[in-house]
């Protein structure tokens, strides 16, 4: 079972885990929430999983051209 506990009251950012231009934004978002509003999880990981399965989404990459694996 997933737990979100610490995920209660904060934006829920999915990225793709294995792209290194998701992973480094995802570092610089963190880097200036000072406000502490946001919590990052890999689509690939169980809550990333949990949460697509749960709202009914499908991974989506955006940039494409921009993730090393693409």
């Amino acid at each position: 079972m997933v737990k979100l506990s610490s995920y209660q009251d904060k934006a829920i950012v999915l990225i793709d885990g294995e792209c290194d231009f998701c992973n480094r934004t995802a570092l610089f978002i963190i880097k200036y929430d000072k406000k502490d509003k946001f919590r990052f999880a890999s689509q690939q990981s169980e809550v990333g999983k949990y949460l697509l399965q749960k709202n009914n989404y499908k991974p989506v990459v955006h940039y494409k051209k921009s993730c090393s694996k693409h």
